[in-house]
This record gives C-alpha cells, sequence and structure tokens, in this order.
C-alpha cells in the first residue's frame, strides 16, 4: 500500500515538474509583453449568472441597433464625428459620434447604406441612464439590486473593477466601478 502512494506521489510530482518546464518553454518562444501580467490583478467569471433583459440595453434611449437618423432625432447633430474606416471585425466601415464630451456612439454602415449604432458608451454623470435608471454615478449596490450577479468580474491593478453583464443573445454591459464603488463608465457592446 506504502509503495503504491509513493508512486502515484511520484507520478504527480513528474506531472508537474513537466508543466512547470513546458510553460517556461513556451514562454521563451512566446515572450509575454512588458507589463502584461501586471495590467490585471484578477478576473472572475460566473457561468450561472443571470443573463439581463435586452430592453434593459441603452442609454438614454438609444440602444444598439439603433438608426443614426433616429439618434439625431433626439439628440440632433453631434458634437464630433470621427472619420470613417475600416472595421475588419465587421468587414465594414464604421465611425464614433459624440454628443458632448461623454456620450459616444459607435456607428457601423451597412452595404446598403444604412448605419447603425452597435457599440453605446457613457462617461459621465450627464442625465443619461439604462431604462431601469442605472447611469454613471451611481452605486455598486443599484447594480446589483437591478441585474444579480455579474458574468465576469475583473480589476485592474489600479484598483478600477470593471463588471460585466450579458444577454441570452452576444450583447453585453460592462460598469466600470472606482474604488469608492460609484459607476464611472457604462458600455453596451452589441457583439462580445
Amino acid at each position: 500500500m506504502e509503495m503504491i502512494c509513493s508512486e502515484k506521489i511520484y507520478q504527480h510530482v513528474i506531472y508537474l515538474l513537466i508543466a512547470i518546464i513546458s510553460v517556461t518553454s513556451i514562454m521563451t518562444v512566446f515572450p509575454i509583453p512588458e507589463g502584461w501580467l501586471c495590467q490585471w490583478a484578477s478576473a472572475s467569471i460566473n457561468y450561472e449568472s443571470q443573463r439581463i433583459p435586452i430592453d434593459q440595453l441603452k442609454i438614454g434611449g438609444i440602444g444598439c441597433g439603433s438608426s443614426v437618423d433616429y439618434v439625431k432625432s433626439i439628440y440632433g447633430e453631434p458634437s464630433k464625428v470621427s472619420e470613417k474606416k475600416k472595421n475588419y471585425l465587421y468587414d465594414l466601415l464604421g465611425y464614433t459620434i459624440t454628443y458632448g464630451d461623454s456620450f459616444h456612439l459607435y456607428v457601423l454602415v451597412e452595404k446598403d447604406g444604412k448605419e447603425d449604432v452597435v457599440n453605446i458608451k457613457t462617461t459621465a454623470n450627464n442625465g443619461l441612464a439604462m431604462p431601469c435608471g442605472i447611469k454613471v454615478g451611481s452605486s455598486v449596490r443599484e447594480m446589483y439590486q437591478n441585474f444579480g450577479v455579474p458574468y465576469q468580474i475583473s480589476m485592474s491593478k489600479n484598483g478600477v473593477i470593471y463588471y460585466t453583464y450579458k444577454t441570452k443573445y452576444t450583447n453585453t454591459v460592462t460598469f466600470l466601478v472606482d474604488n469608492k464603488h460609484i459607476i464611472r463608465e457604462i458600455s453596451i457592446l452589441s457583439m462580445s
């Protein structure tokens, strides 16, 4: 019995050494960029988290799929419009329209000329909120009360925490939260 246990321990030690040597070899062949490991302090994924309703993925009444014409009918002409550039993920042209300095909408130009919002970001307490009332300046407590446990939580080395929620589709919403547990940015992505 003792010999069988010793053999198993010996096997596990050998497997561990092989794993360490393999990782070290891979890191030598494919070095990790400077500072990359230090960028994130931690990340966790909760596969059992509830999915948030798709109708909550709006800021100031604008959701993914809203047309630029609809956006302009509510907010008027944007403060800033970026140059249209090739978006290789979608194989379409894309550009950003900005209202003030804190409400950013990324737009894709479809092959038929239709222009739809695919990403939405707000970075200041500018009065724009999600349908449930959450906005920049809301607390993490409000976020948890409305949406429950997030799908993913990541923390950067400077203490900023990112809470990401998913819908039953590919859409996500990420809340950037400061060390005082206050939401400082809300980003909605049509495809994660």
